[in-house]
């Protein structure tokens, strides 16, 4: 325990050694004129883990690792067209795993005709849950609710195809549809045995082909917005913030929206995954969501979060069919903000595989979205066994 505190607090101090060194807030500008304008940025999310049921004596693993590694590019062509490009390197060096390697995340082209359409093509982030939509950079939480968001395929939650999205009714009603690839006439292959009574398995194509057709997969989305819209040109409006943030002009960190929306979505693509018998079904996923950023008094303070739904169903007997409701809550104080966290998913099929899962945390919003740090602890149990307790801290610089 003594070394794996050492350790620990090792790992801390370098984290705090990179937020002392960050930068104001700012993209560098690589080239700027009156037809186009491109910029540059950078984000490293440095995370550390202590987790029970770890490899050491005392029962529990330490794991630091380069949670996330992006360049960034933004820009515009005239006075309508905006794009957006960036790599990642995610998990490199967790649990001591360094093959990870570098790819192209997001890469789109936008086609801004005003508020209430945008067309945006490349490979893009797929409208389904608001947890799902929102940036790395700006989660009320360390990272995602991912266990909860499933989709039959995708690269990171992204899908190459053409979504079009705005807000209507006075910024009141948002809406985003995209046509993707999905799964595009492809046979799938199963574990079987190889028939020489050894018990070895190999991988045995399925006598039908996935989406022979070649159809496109579908996401729509339909939002109503209290208050303000999340919607906007650019990459700042395809992709929401878990919380809203700005500095003022004496400096001091308030909130920059005041959102409360409401959200629908549906994940649909026909013959996309095989069934229990071996026989291509529809993939379905919908989801159903709230989300606040609501500031209090002079905007020093506000109340952030969300509750999420999710259900998935591939037709009666499917392993991937469930439910789950997934959330945040926090109360931001200036830049310190406590928050709780908490995950359910039934697995249909499954028991063994159900979740529960509850957090705590704090996060000191240092200077905003540039650089924070994020705290978290709690406890989650699969199926029936015992609760397994896990801590994380995380630093971000992004600029």
């Amino acid at each position: 325990m003594k070394r794996m505190t050492v350790h620990a607090l090792a790992a801390v101090s370098t984290l705090g050694l990179a937020l002392a060194a960050t930068p104001a807030n700012a993209l560098v500008t690589v080239h700027d004129s009156d037809k186009a304008t491109m910029k540059m940025g950078f984000l490293l999310q440095p995370q550390l883990h202590l987790m029970q049921h770890g490899t050491t004596e005392d029962g529990f693993g330490i794991d630091p690792y380069i949670r996330r590694a992006r360049l960034m590019m933004y820009g515009r062509v005239g006075d309508n067209v905006n794009f957006f490009v960036e790599t990642d390197n995610p998990n490199f060096g967790k649990n001591g795993d360094w093959s990870g390697h570098t790819f192209i995340q997001d890469a789109f082209v936008e086609f801004n005709l005003g508020a209430p359409l945008k067309i945006d093509a490349g490979m893009l982030l797929l409208p389904f849950a608001h947890m799902g939509m929102q940036g790395a950079t700006s989660l009320l939480t360390m990272d995602y609710h991912g266990g909860m968001i499933k989709y039959s395929t995708s690269k990171v939650w992204r899908d190459a195809g053409v979504m079009v999205r705005g807000s209507l009714a006075d910024n009141k009603v948002d809406y985003r549809v995209a046509l993707t690839n999905g799964v595009e006439n492809q046979l799938g292959t199963y574990p079987a045995d190889d028939g020489t009574g050894t018990g070895t398995m190999v991988e045995t194509p399925y006598n039908d082909a996935l989406n022979p057709a070649d159809l496109p997969r579908v996401n729509a989305r339909l939002t109503f917005n209290v208050f303000e819209s999340e919607d906007g040109a650019g990459a700042a409006g395809m992709y929401y913030d878990g919380i809203y943030l700005k500095e003022n002009d004496n400096g001091k960190l308030i909130s920059s929206k005041k959102v409360l929306s409401f959200g629908a979505a549906v994940d649909y693509q026909g013959n996309a995954v095989y069934d229990a018998d071996g026989d291509t079904t529809q993939w379905m996923g919908v989801a159903a969501d709230a989300f606040w950023d609501l500031p209090m008094g002079d905007k020093k303070h506000s109340l952030n979060g969300q509750a999420d739904f999710v259900m998935y169903n591939m037709g009666e007997g499917h392993d991937l069919n469930g439910m789950g409701v997934f959330g945040d809550l926090g109360y931001r104080i200036h830049r310190v903000q406590p928050l709780v966290s908490v995950e359910w998913f039934d697995w249909t099929e499954h028991d063994a595989a159900d979740v529960v899962s509850v957090m705590g945390g704090i996060n000191w919003w240092y200077m905003g979205h540039t650089a924070n740090v994020k705290f978290q602890a709690g406890a989650s149990r699969v199926g029936d066994g015992d609760f397994s307790v896990a801590a994380g801290l995380q630093s971000q610089l992004n600029f």
